[in-house]
């Protein structure tokens, strides 16, 4: 094996340890700064490719070939055989398109790092955005799950409220009407009960809607209590008529306030 061929193998060998080197930094820092393990990978890949190939060119150009060719003699040939240019012009052309073969992968490498962060980046910020949205999602559903829970406490205790005040007000009104009840026989002071019949003598009773005031409603609360012939009204005294005032009839103070007593003297003769 020559010396420029392992000279050549050596060169590659070096720059390829040096891409290493150079593609594990880069990888490092884009993984310190984009904080996405994915795309540091793919960066440190593409850094890795990028110096190989650029220590590949780099190292061919070093030799004109692995066997040692004699340079002057390749002028010479070139000269006879009418050659444009001599080896050494050849050597320069290589080093031009070795530098140009490098700028443009060193522009290549900017690019798919660059191309690698803004991935990196929209990536990222993808991953705040759908946890702001779970968040989001999450404080509503704890929200609404808050809301219906009160509106369903509130709506209870309307409720028993409701039913408690109504049994209140039932309570009340049935002790209200039990203590007139109790009263409503009792003869009180300046009263006399009339005479009551327990039904109406023959079987018929008069017709009470004859006398002002008397109602339908009226005449049947006069046949409950006894009451159901115009002399019996015709004969009450004014104790039984305040006693009837107050107890008989469920509007009080109509009978006197009617004069049913008159009327029903008429309509008994």
């Amino acid at each position: 094996m020559s010396k420029h061929y392992s000279t050549d193998n050596e060169c590659i060998l070096t720059g390829g340890l040096w891409a290493l080197i150079v593609a594990l930094i880069i990888g490092g820092l884009s993984l310190v700064f984009v904080d996405f393990w994915p795309g540091a990978i793919v960066i440190f890949v593409v850094a890795l490719l990028i110096g190989l190939i650029i220590a590949f060119f780099m190292c061919k150009t070093r030799t004109v070939g692995r066997g040692g060719v004699d340079m002057r003699a390749v002028d010479l040939a070139r000269a006879e055989m009418g050659g444009a240019a001599p080896a050494t012009a050849a050597v320069d052309d290589g080093a031009a398109e070795a530098a140009a073969a490098k700028a443009k992968a060193d522009a290549e490498a900017a690019k798919a790092a660059e191309d690698a962060k803004a991935k990196a980046d929209a990536a990222a910020k993808a991953a705040k955005d759908a946890k702001a949205k779970v968040d989001a999602d999450a404080k509503a559903v704890k929200a609404k799950a808050a809301a219906d829970k009160k509106a369903k406490a509130d709506a209870t205790a309307a409720k028993a409220k409701s039913a408690a005040k109504a049994k209140a007000d039932k309570a009340k009104a049935d002790a209200k009407a039990e203590d007139e009840h109790a009263h409503e026989g009792e003869v009180g002071e300046g009263e006399a009960k009339p005479e009551l019949l327990t039904e109406a003598r023959g079987g018929k009773a008069d017709d009470l809607k004859q006398i002002k005031g008397i109602g339908p409603k009226l005449e049947k609360e006069l046949n409950a209590a006894g009451v159901f012939h115009f002399d019996q009204i015709a004969s009450w005294t004014t104790e039984e008529v305040y006693w009837a005032d107050n107890h008989l009839v469920s509007f009080k103070g109509r009978v006197s306030r009617d004069n049913w007593v008159d009327q029903a003297k008429d309509f008994a003769k």
